[in-house]
């Protein structure tokens, strides 16, 4: 699987846990960074409206209670948003890279 790939099928996984209206962009210099900026910008929605949906959906999407912890914990205010994105991302693209490796079949 190529990168452009792999960052379009997380970007499904991480469009449908945010509610995102955006669409994928395989145009784009680096799909990847364009995701990391749309889902830095949801995160700082919900820390700032819906800090309890946003901690349903880190659980909902796997991402660890100690790496959560960590990033609200150590981060700077200022990057908060973006470490949790970076942390989304890294575990939607393993997802999406484990079903590729057990099913010759994977949709999303």
């Amino acid at each position: 699987m190529n990168n452009l790939e792999l960052a379009e099928k997380s970007f499904q996984l991480i469009k449908r846990d945010f509610s995102l209206e955006e669409q994928f962009d395989a145009e784009a210099d680096n799909p990847f960074d364009r995701l990391h900026a749309l889902l830095t910008r949801a995160i700082r929605h919900y820390l700032d409206m819906d800090f309890g949906g946003l901690m349903s959906i880190l659980y909902r999407i796997d991402v660890s209670e100690s790496t959560t912890k960590e990033i609200l914990e150590l981060s700077h205010p200022d990057e908060i948003a973006s470490n949790l994105a970076s942390a989304i991302i890294r575990r939607q693209k393993q997802k999406v890279e484990t079903r590729l490796k057990y099913s010759s079949d994977y949709t999303i």
